[in-house]
């Protein structure tokens, strides 16, 4: 139990989810014919379609009562007949929202298995074992390409062996077969892919996209970082030693949550933060509502298009990708005596685990 612990902390496991939503208000969802909002009518996500994580599609149903049904789907290489790019759907679920505070909660359901048919989470967790197991065993078959070979002469349980020893040490674990290895990753995953994941949305000036931007986790602990400036890390190639950073710089507000942080390379951002100030993690989130001066809607109307090399359906569902994945969320470890966010360390943009 010990080392499942350490090993969904390890592995900064972001599948967060965040508590039921409350205060739902019942609002005109009526909108024009093409579903974009009509002036004076507060906005709604019903029947409309979005993109979250690197572009995944987000397909609504149509509003009923507070909730609906969703389906999750991702692009394949392969085009169809008329030449469009093929989305897969790859999970089904329900969603909740609430149209005063415009948020919206994802709760998966269903998980496609890898002919693409649909699997109750209840029958789901051998989908995950096997998929972990393949990963694990394409690890071990990629070691023995070249550990098979004169001086280390590999066979197979060497290989896998030494696996599980990189794998343990990656993680602060100490599984001691694979097997145990492979039940606490598939878990961990199994947990990540169902947990209820929760939005905030906006659309575009134009009213064309729906926007769905990641919600903050919830604090967890004492705010460590309220009133306080805190300076990113950067590495000293001649010493390999972690050392603060006085160009990165992160200012938190003595009450709200809200920072600013700026960096050499003019880039900066404002927004909102979340925390884990559990000693075992010391963790920030951050949740930017500006990026180089721009919101969402007005990155939305400036950011590129090159309608030659795109691959989505149409400008509009390229812009509200690119929006999304431009205002992810970005996580960091922090050291309250040290007054640093560890930039130099994995971090950045939360991202879930891949399932397959």
């Amino acid at each position: 139990m010990k080392d499942t612990v350490k090993l969904a902390v390890a592995m900064h496991s972001v599948a967060i989810a965040l508590a039921a939503l409350i205060g739902f208000a019942s609002c005109n969802n009526e909108n024009g014919p093409d579903n974009t909002p009509k002036p004076g009518n507060t906005p709604t996500i019903s029947d409309r379609t979005s993109y979250i994580n690197d572009g995944d599609q987000v397909v609504f149903s149509v509003l009923s009562g507070i909730g609906g049904t969703y389906t999750l789907k991702s692009q394949e290489q392969k085009r169809d007949d008329d030449g469009n790019y093929i989305w897969q759907p790859k999970m089904e679920g329900s969603y909740a929202q609430n149209q005063s505070a415009q948020t919206v909660t994802l709760t998966p359901e269903k998980v496609a298995d890898d002919d693409g048919l649909m699997t109750d989470k209840a029958d789901a967790m051998p989908l995950f074992a096997a998929w972990i197991g393949e990963e694990i065993e394409n690890e071990i078959e990629g070691r023995l390409a070249w550990s098979s070979n004169p001086p280390h002469n590999e066979d197979p349980d060497d290989a896998a062996a030494a696996v599980l020893e990189s794998r343990n040490e990656l993680y602060g674990t100490a599984y001691i077969t694979l097997d145990e290895l492979i039940d606490a990753l598939a878990l961990i995953r199994f947990d990540e892919t169902f947990a209820s994941l929760s939005y905030t949305y906006t659309f575009s000036t134009d009213g064309a996209s729906l926007i769905l931007l990641q919600a903050l986790p919830a604090p967890v602990g004492t705010d460590e970082l309220a009133g306080k400036t805190y300076y990113g890390t950067i590495i000293d190639w001649l010493t390999e030693a972690s050392e603060p950073d006085p160009e990165q710089e992160y200012a938190f507000s003595a009450a709200g949550r809200t920072y600013t942080a700026s960096d050499s390379d003019s880039e900066s951002s404002s927004g909102t933060y979340s925390y884990n100030s559990d000693v075992d993690v010391r963790r920030v989130y951050f949740k930017p509502a500006k990026k180089n001066g721009l919101t969402p809607e007005q990155f939305y109307d400036e950011t590129p298009y090159y309608a030659e090399s795109d691959r989505y359906p149409s400008e509009a569902d390229s812009r509200a990708s690119q929006t999304h994945q431009y205002f992810k969320l970005w996580n960091y470890d922090y050291d309250p005596d040290a007054r640093v966010i560890k930039t130099d360390r994995a971090g950045g943009d939360i991202e879930p685990l891949s399932y397959q």
